[in-house]
């Protein structure tokens, strides 16, 4: 089981209802409205962005694009799997895909697979094919973090915590996502490996790279010998 464990993940959008704003946008900038509305956390405006940025699309590598970023916020932000799984299913079925649109199609399969089918093999497969696409380096951090989580839920320990430490020799990974790696690590040591020195060890790194965990990290702490 996941205790508390971060899940990288990147917060992209969709909506059913358009500003008038937007009903005069292009397509490139009903994107950027809906990136910098996401990045304010105008949820709902974003949404509506990226489904303006739908209706301006003139090829499927374009809607496409627009697919997954609603297929982003509708599974990491609004919760709705069944709506997400729509998005992504429609995105998956145009050629000629750009990477990052793939990969982000992919990420949001993987995310509906963990999260509302707790299927966490069938995510492993999904990530790893997310992973093995060209041309997706600043993906890869995030990826690899859920990856190592969906071994860590199949009971592959060995093969989670050689996942985590990939992360930690990845330049483009930030921080957080390599305090992630860290605290999941530790999660094992603790809970599964029953070291408490390697957990402690994995735990304070953790902290040193994101001090917003010293909370979490003091309650799994407080469960050691």
């Amino acid at each position: 089981m996941i205790h508390g464990s971060p899940t990288a993940a990147l917060m992209l959008a969709l909506t059913i209802s358009l500003s008038p704003a937007f009903a005069a946008a292009t397509y490139h900038d009903s994107l950027v409205a809906g990136d910098k509305a996401l990045a304010a956390s105008s949820v709902d405006d974003a949404l509506g962005a990226y489904s303006a940025a739908l209706d301006h699309a003139t090829s499927d590598g374009e809607r496409a694009l627009a697919l997954a970023k609603q297929g982003y916020v509708l599974a990491y932000l609004k919760h709705d799997y069944a709506a997400a799984r729509t998005a992504v299913d429609e995105g998956l079925a145009m050629k000629d895909l750009a990477p990052v649109a793939r990969v982000t199609l992919l990420q949001v399969v993987a995310h509906c697979q963990m999260n509302a089918d707790k299927d966490f093999a069938a995510a492993a497969v999904t990530l790893e094919e997310a992973l093995g696409l060209e041309g997706v380096d600043w993906a890869k951090p995030g990826l690899t973090l859920a990856l190592g989580d969906c071994q860590r839920e199949t009971g592959a320990m060995d093969k989670a915590l050689a996942t985590y430490a990939e992360i930690l020799a990845m330049p483009q990974a930030d921080a957080g996502t390599k305090a992630g790696s860290l605290l999941c690590s530790g999660f094992i040591h603790q809970y599964d490996r029953h070291d408490a020195a390697k957990a402690r060890e994995c735990y304070e790194k953790a902290v040193a790279l994101r001090p917003g965990l010293k909370a979490e990290v003091d309650g799994h702490l407080g469960r050691l010998p």
